[in-house]
């Protein structure tokens, strides 16, 4: 099978990165002026709660068929038993996961509150499950998924300006975000026959498969604890408004750390073949690049948002959201953590089957997060799930390359990092130039972006950053 190119893929990943922070640029002013810090509390809370049980129905099968699929791909029969096997297990864990859900749901009176808009978002359960997201990331099929994604955002956004009008309009939104999403998901499964003919098979081999699902999946239970608790607890202890407030910080924070993971996302499937394949030299080659393209993007990335956090949270919430600035200051200083520890798990240990020392990772970050949200947030509200991400990543970083520092050889950063640091300087001064200089809160903001963005690439093509090759050629880097 021929190999599909990583620079094709990721720049395509970019494009499509690129496409979600654009229409999450479009739509998230719009209803946050619309739905109000209350009715976005409500909404963001009732998907945390959904989201749990997404994950007890994908059971770490997503990491886990990526990475062994990765290495089955050449042999059309061995790879479609293993698909049909692994999407077999996850349809059962579905239908396990929403009678726990709904058991729940009817039993709790708090949960009950948020009935509707629980049930609304429990239709991503099953759209996840046929959404065979894991085939196309195996096949590395950057190009189909990229185009998908267009459409389903595109419809979303033209459903939403439709149909979302009024405040208490909140329904509605959660109505267009599940109903684009399992179109996509349907078209997903129909298209998958490209590359396998997936049904449900009750010839399961779960012997074969359910250790190391579980070892991931509980991987995945205490990620997700780490993740979503901040905003559950934030819900119980303080309410709605807080919410609202923290999610905006978290959503701001979350569209320019995907331009950083999109490097990392289109790698994964071949980093495993490389491991599989005992490949050592091409496998530390790539994740050398990898960590450099990180440590270049994350850096000037984080000091652009700490030093436009004010206009960038009035121009997307509006008016009520102010707060989210002191969150989102905090939550951009964990990015850089945030991203290595994603390397580490995602690009050394997982691919070398160290799952259980992921899992060891999780684990402690998880109870952390945890006791320090119930420490910090009834004082401290957002700002305190904030320090509680800080302190957690920061955690999750040392402990990640302390398990990985024998899987890998020595990957040299100094150059890229004076770099980053050179530029990152560059952007904050111009950026502080320019606000004495500029009336406008949206002509500054977008003069700031595109002008450290220039003077960002033009220091990178000055000093012939090799990792520009992946999406410039290279004659155009010569003198």
């Amino acid at each position: 099978m021929k190999e599909k190119s990583i620079k094709k893929n990721v720049v395509l990943n970019m494009l499509r990165t690129t496409m979600n922070i654009i229409f999450p640029l479009i739509t998230f002013p719009y209803i946050t002026r619309i739905l109000e810090a209350d009715n976005v509390g409500k909404f963001d809370f009732s998907k945390s709660i959904v989201s749990y049980f997404i994950l007890l129905s994908g059971l770490g099968i997503s990491q886990y068929a990526v990475r062994e699929g990765s290495s089955l791909r050449r042999s059309q029969k061995s790879f479609e038993k293993f698909c049909n096997e692994v999407f077999s297990i996850n349809l059962i864990m579905t239908a396990i996961s929403y009678v726990i859900l709904f058991i729940l749901l009817f039993s709790s009176k708090v949960l009950s509150n948020y009935a509707i808009l629980i049930s609304i978002f429990s239709v991503n359960i099953v759209s996840n499950t046929f959404s065979v997201e894991w085939l196309y990331t195996i096949e590395e099929d950057f190009k189909y998924i990229t185009i998908r994604s267009f459409f389903v955002q595109l419809l979303s956004l033209v459903l939403m300006f439709i149909f979302v009008k009024e405040k208490n309009d909140y329904v509605q939104y959660a109505l267009i975000t599940v109903f684009s999403l399992g179109g996509a998901s349907l078209f997903n499964f129909f298209h998958s026959r490209k590359y396998a003919n997936i049904q449900f098979v009750l010839s399961t081999n779960w012997k074969i498969h359910i250790v190391p699902m579980l070892i991931l999946f509980f991987n995945s239970i205490a990620s997700m604890i780490y993740l979503n608790s901040n905003i559950t607890i934030i819900g119980l202890i303080s309410g709605d408004y807080y919410v609202g407030i923290y999610s905006t910080a978290t959503k701001i924070y979350t569209i320019v750390k995907q331009v950083a993971n999109a490097v990392l996302l289109v790698t994964i499937p071949r980093l495993s073949y490389l491991v599989s394949a005992k490949k050592g030299k091409e496998y530390n080659d790539l994740i050398s690049k990898i960590l450099n393209a990180i440590t270049l993007i994350t850096i000037p990335a984080m000091i652009g948002i700490i030093v436009l956090r004010e206009p960038i949270v009035e121009l997307l919430a509006g008016v009520g959201f102010e707060r989210s600035v002191y969150s989102l200051s905090i939550l951009s200083l964990t990015m850089i953590f945030s991203l290595f520890s994603s390397f580490y798990i995602y690009g050394v240990l997982i691919p070398h089957h160290k799952e259980k020392n992921v899992l060891k990772v999780s684990i402690i970050s998880a109870v952390v997060n945890v006791v320090l949200n119930l420490l910090f947030v009834p004082f401290l509200q957002e700002i305190g799930a904030a320090i509680s991400i800080f302190i957690s990543e920061l955690l999750v970083m040392i402990l990640s390359i302390m398990y990985s520092r024998d899987y890998h050889n020595k990957i040299h950063l100094r150059k890229n990092l004076i770099v980053a640091m050179i530029g990152s300087i560059m952007i904050y001064i111009v950026c502080l130039v320019l606000k004495q200089v500029t009336g406008s809160v949206i002509i500054y903001l977008f003069i700031c972006i595109f002008s450290s963005i220039g003077l960002y690439l033009s220091l990178l093509i000055l000093t012939k950053n090799e990792l520009l090759l992946l999406v410039i050629p290279k004659k155009f880097l010569r003198k």
